[in-house]
């Protein structure tokens, strides 16, 4: 059976380490830079693991996928109870 995207990046301690600096560096960053967002807007987004980093929930989200394995699914049922999160495949950033 084929490994999943998040099992790759993150099954494997080294990967793990890498892979989590981003979302790390995200919570650094926005606490400095934009500690009073409202919305995000994330291109390439899979399952939106992202906003489990950031301090709070924003009030609107938009994520923008691909979906070459399924992460728009994965987030669609992670936060199905917030309406203002949209979750739209999309190949170029133009269709939308």
């Amino acid at each position: 059976m084929k490994s999943s995207y998040n099992n790759r990046l993150f099954n494997n301690p080294i990967r793990r380490k890498i892979h989590l600096a981003r979302f790390h560096w995200l919570k650094k960053v926005t606490q400095i830079y934009y500690p009073n967002y409202l919305s995000i807007f994330e291109f390439g987004c899979h399952d939106s693991k992202s906003l489990l980093f950031l301090p709070y929930l924003p009030l609107e989200y938009l994520g923008l996928d691909a979906d070459w394995e399924g992460g728009l699914n994965i987030a669609k049922k992670k936060f199905k109870k917030i309406d203002e999160y949209k979750f739209l495949k999309t190949k170029n950033i133009k269709e939308h």
